[in-house]
This record gives structure tokens, sequence and C-alpha cells, in this order.
């Protein structure tokens, strides 16, 4: 019988370079990005009445996690769209415009 083990190191390579040589810069290009994808985000948000922007924030889990959503019940329906919608992807343009901008401050690190 063999033994597989798969480990994804991305976040033990970030800490350690964040306690080695960049305390406290990586939490800030991943809080910065984040911040700058919720305005991207909300920029794209159709506002029939406000509650989907108004439902839609971002913020940091721990120092190498961040979480973005939208909580209204239909942000899911506007984003991927329906049979009888055409797709509005206000949330896939936040999540990419986040992702990309903490590739680009960490690349400035």
């Amino acid at each position: 019988m063999g033994l597989t083990a798969h480990q994804n190191f991305a976040e033990v390579l970030l800490i350690e370079f964040n306690k080695r040589f960049a305390p406290n810069k990586t939490f800030d290009a991943i809080n910065s990005g984040l911040d700058y994808g919720l305005a991207v985000m909300q920029n794209n948000t159709p506002t029939a009445t406000g509650e989907l922007i108004t439902s839609e924030d971002a913020s940091m889990i721990s120092n190498t996690e961040g979480e973005m959503h939208a909580d209204a019940e239909y942000a899911g329906h506007v984003n991927g769209g329906t049979s009888r919608m055409a797709p509005q992807p206000f949330f896939d343009k936040g999540v990419e415009a986040a992702t990309q901008k903490i590739i680009d401050n960490c690349n400035s690190l």
C-alpha cells in the first residue's frame, strides 16, 4: 500500500515572507486589494432598490485570508443570470479586481 501526501505551501511561504522581510506589508497588500475589489464590485452592482449594494462587504479573516461577499438573497441570480435575465457579473468583476490588485501590491513589496 502506497502513501501520498499533498500540501499547498503557499500560506506557509507567505507567512514566512511576512515575518522575515515585510512585517505587516502583506496584510496591507491584501487588505487594500480587498478594498479596491469592493469598490469595483459596488461600482458594477445594479441598483434597483439598493438592497444588493448594501449587502456587499469585504474584510480580512486572518493575516493571509480575505473575504468578499454579497448577502442579498438574489445576489447569485443577478451575478450569474437566470433563464430570463442576462448575467450582470458585478461580484465576479470585484473578485477579479481584488485578486489582480493583491498580486500587483505584492509584486511591489
